[in-house]
């Protein structure tokens, strides 16, 4: 039971940082005041039921933080178009929209090629899907 409790506690923190990005000393760092966390959960730690607790809650505050901030940038980025340079770099990204953000929204679907032609082989400009 605690091995089920812990094998599952460290695939959300692998998928939560892999969906994410994150490092996971910074997750550590930012959730528990532990760079060393997932390195020891990765190596067996049994976290404890408050650990455990205070891990869903950052997890969730994180999750729903990025929800908002993607939802800001499609708002920022309704009514016009991104363009990219060659190497699929945002040029023209309003300031309130960060290049991570434009990626994720990207890779998500949530922007999508304005099927104006491509320059080997990435799209130029990008819209809100």
């Amino acid at each position: 039971m605690i091995a089920e409790k812990t094998e599952e506690i460290r695939t959300q923190v692998e998928d939560f940082l892999a969906k994410t990005g994150m490092a996971a000393t910074t997750f550590g760092m930012m959730a528990l005041r532990s760079g060393a966390f997932v390195r020891e959960l990765r190596a067996g730690r049994l976290p404890r039921a408050g650990t455990i607790a205070k891990l869903g809650q950052f997890m969730r505050e994180a999750e729903e933080r990025q929800r908002q901030q993607d939802e800001t940038a499609l708002a920022a980025l309704r009514d016009g178009f991104v363009q990219v340079d060659t190497l699929g770099d945002p040029i023209n990204l309003p300031a309130s929209v960060s290049a991570d953000t434009f990626r994720r929204l990207v890779e998500s679907g949530r922007l999508v090629s304005a099927a104006d032609g491509l320059i080997d082989g990435v799209p130029q400009t990008y819209r809100p899907a």
